[in-house]
């Protein structure tokens, strides 16, 4: 089933459209020289992409990761911040989920090192064996980004 990649509004508009305005002020041809053979990228800035992603996460994250566009190699990255600020419940599991759906877009070394787990050192250290077993999975992995991902 493909994605809908417009039903999720933020300020009244589209995800794409937001960071496509961002591209206006973009580094394109630095991104994809630090990106080579990673096709669409727009070259966002990372401080740009973190204060969308913090407003995504303040407003209805799991409408906007349901049908999240990852075209752009911003897009996907994009939703791996909005999993860095949200505040997760202790339902541990269900986190996780969603983050197996990101690590399964991973396309680029930028993406997959722009992600960090979200609900700070108390969170991680409630769920620290948790956490510990999930990534093991992914070390295990014979796809690039899996390995680098755990």
């Amino acid at each position: 089933m493909k994605r809908s990649e417009n039903t999720f509004l933020l300020h009244g508009k589209p995800i794409r459209e937001h960071i496509l305005k961002l591209a206006e002020n973009s580094n394109k041809e630095f991104a994809e020289k630090l990106n080579p053979g990673v096709e669409n990228v727009l070259g966002l800035r990372l401080p740009d992409m973190r204060k969308l992603a913090a407003e995504i996460a303040k407003a209805d994250w799991k409408a906007y990761l349901a049908d999240a566009p990852s075209l752009y190699m911003e897009e996907r990255m994009l939703q791996g911040l909005v999993l860095g600020y949200i505040r997760p419940d202790g339902n541990i599991e269900e986190y996780l989920s969603y983050v197996t759906r990101f690590v399964k877009i991973i396309n680029s070394w930028s993406v997959c090192d722009s992600f960090k787990f979200a609900g700070g050192r108390k969170y991680m250290s409630a769920h620290s064996d948790r956490i510990w077993e999930y990534l093991k999975s992914f070390i295990a992995s014979d796809k690039e980004y899996e390995i680098r991902f755990g």
